[in-house]
């Protein structure tokens, strides 16, 4: 499974500086041992969002950031799919997709996304909850949803997850037509990192 990697990097090599961003202007970094412990923090709130197994949960991010990272270790740590989507396209290409993937939740980068994805909630049904990587104004926030109260059934969920499980959808450009979600599994991907 994608998410016994960074198990391994811990097992075998854990770095300090195994991620980082630009914050304010300084380099921000994040340990191996941090990156698990907050994804497995945001799973739990996963949980308490009513996140299950197979359910599709939306990232949508201008530039690579570490949050992203982690939003995706949470979500491959409850058993759900990520469904990745561009910055720019359209408000009614967010309908589309995530409408046609269920998309339940969906975390969200700076600037005009959370808006985007706002006008498109009127019209999924599935979408309960846009969460910001960046505090917006009062609007739900990712580490709010950090905590450690469903440790447990994270633990239970992670180790239910097989090699042969969805890990993400990946939508298309739409070049010819509508985007078209290419189905991944965890021993997808290992297969190209192998």
């Amino acid at each position: 499974r994608l998410f016994d990697f960074i198990q391994k990097q811990i097992n075998e090599k854990p770095l300090e500086k195994f991620i980082g961003s630009k914050v304010d202007g300084h380099w921000k970094f994040y340990s191996t041992l941090e990156i698990q412990k907050l994804a497995k923090e945001l799973a739990n709130g996963l949980i308490a969002e009513g996140i299950m197994p197979g359910d599709k949960v939306g990232i949508v991010i201008y530039k690579n950031r570490p949050e992203w990272v982690i939003a995706d270790l949470a979500i491959q740590y409850v058993g759900a799919i990520g469904v990745p989507m561009y910055p720019t396209i359209s408000i009614r290409e967010y309908e589309y997709i995530m409408n046609e993937a269920e998309v339940r939740l969906c975390f969200v980068g700076i600037d005009d996304l959370y808006d985007k994805v706002s006008a498109a909630q009127a019209k999924v049904p599935f979408l309960k909850n846009i969460v910001c990587f960046d505090k917006q104004g009062g609007r739900p926030y990712w580490k709010d949803y950090l905590n450690e109260n469903h440790v447990e059934e994270v633990e239970k969920r992670k180790e239910n997850v097989k090699s042969e499980d969805l890990a993400t959808i990946i939508y298309t450009s739409g070049t010819t037509g509508n985007p078209k979600g290419v189905m991944l599994t965890h021993a997808n991907v290992i297969s190209i990192v192998d």
